[in-house]
């Protein structure tokens, strides 16, 4: 299954720290809304049980410096709210690249079930 989305938001503006916890950002609902609506808008497979591989191949918006462990978890969180896999427990190879200052940013994502 191959995915093109949005370049996600970074860890620190996904989740807002409260007393009681962690939420979600109106920057990180309005992603995992786009994932949502992008994967099925472009027929993602949904529901993958199994082992999974993923490679992802980021193009970053713009050059400024980044660390790409940052976009992993919003991410990887996002695609399991649209149901693409029950967990990201499920990721047992992972392969990222990226390509720098390419406007106005994206995410390919190419996830299979190991057999």
């Amino acid at each position: 299954m191959r995915l093109v989305l949005a370049y996600p938001p970074q860890i620190n503006n996904y989740y807002i720290p409260r007393p009681r916890g962690r939420y979600i950002s109106p920057q990180g609902k309005s992603f995992r809304d786009l994932v949502y609506w992008s994967v099925r808008e472009q027929d993602g497979a949904q529901g993958l049980t199994g082992r999974l591989r993923v490679t992802l191949h980021f193009t970053l918006p713009d050059k400024r410096r980044r660390d790409l462990d940052n976009v992993l978890k919003p991410l990887f969180d996002a695609l399991g709210a649209a149901g693409v896999y029950e967990d990201d427990s499920q990721i047992d190879e992972l392969h990222v690249t990226r390509e720098i200052g390419k406007k106005p940013g994206k995410t390919v994502i190419d996830i299979e079930v190991i057999q």
